[in-house]
């Protein structure tokens, strides 16, 4: 009987404790009449928005986001809206945009927009790839983010990108970095990373004299040399300087990682003349063409 007794005490106590636990943790901490939440509401954050510029290629203006809600992609979809300022750089979104859904899984995201993100003027003028990845690399920079699936009202980016070799997921990608050419061989580098996007119309403009070029000549020649090199790395080119002339040296190098080879893709040399204000201007024919 006694032993009867201890136990049921015990069964009392414990229901107690259970009773007045579940009570704590309903219990919402308040400072005056106001619930305090475990997660902000808002919150401030840095980031790179990334702005198309005068010479198609993409530059980051550090910004202050404030996150409402954790909707963090909103949140720079709108900067994105935003003109830059950023000299010569430009949005490549339309202000009519807007994020239909958007969902983060194992760091992948699933982003459904409206149509107006095709609609843009820089979208219609082929500069596809320039809205996409400004859109990517802003979105992609943080820890919580490395790939995006895109859809447009539910339906797959493809159907709106045509022919133009992308995919509907999407990584950061740095071949779009503008990058100030600050030096002979960075300004090679600038007007070789061109020509393996294809962009012959750029590399066309970095030439000396480029009026006196025959521009469709220059497009078939580049376009062949492609073709030969797109398989190969560039390695870490120097120059030389012969009174205003400039010879950065390049060589070519292909790892074959399956038998663990590199192969010697050759070296070239690219010459250039400082042109002022202008920086480096490359010399076109090369002397070995």
């Amino acid at each position: 009987m006694r032993v009867i007794k201890i136990l049921m005490f015990s069964l009392i106590i414990i229901l107690l404790i259970a009773f007045s636990f579940d009570q704590v943790q309903r219990q919402k901490p308040l400072v005056g009449d106001k619930e305090i939440l475990p997660y902000p509401l808002t919150f401030t954050l840095e980031a790179s928005i990334y702005y198309a510029n005068d010479e198609a290629m993409l530059e980051p203006e550090h910004k202050t986001l404030i996150i409402k809600n954790n909707q963090l992609v909103e949140a720079i979809i709108e900067a994105l809206k935003k003109q830059p300022n950023l000299k010569n750089c430009h949005s490549t979104i339309d202000s009519d945009v807007k994020v239909l859904s958007s969902k983060i899984v194992n760091g992948k995201l699933y982003l459904n927009l409206n149509k107006a993100f095709v609609n843009s003027s820089y979208w219609k003028g082929n500069e596809r790839q320039l809205v996409l990845y400004s859109l990517i690399n802003s979105i992609t920079q943080f820890d919580t983010i490395d790939r995006v699936q895109l859809r447009i009202e539910g339906e797959d980016i493809n159907k709106y990108i045509n022919d133009q070799g992308l995919h509907s997921e999407f990584t950061y990608n740095d071949a779009f970095s503008y990058r100030k050419p600050d030096s002979p061989e960075q300004v090679v580098l600038n007007f070789l990373n061109l020509i393996s996007l294809e962009r012959y119309d750029l590399a066309y403009n970095m030439l000396e004299n480029s009026e006196d070029v025959d521009k469709d000549q220059f497009i078939a020649t580049m376009t062949d040399y492609y073709r030969v090199k797109r398989s190969y790395e560039i390695s870490q080119p120097f120059s030389k300087r012969n009174g205003s002339i400039i010879s950065v040296h390049v060589q070519y190098q292909f790892y074959d990682s399956i038998h663990n080879i590199t192969y010697d893709g050759g070296t070239e040399i690219w010459q250039l003349r400082e042109a002022g204000k202008e920086g480096y201007r490359i010399i076109w024919p090369r002397d070995d063409d």
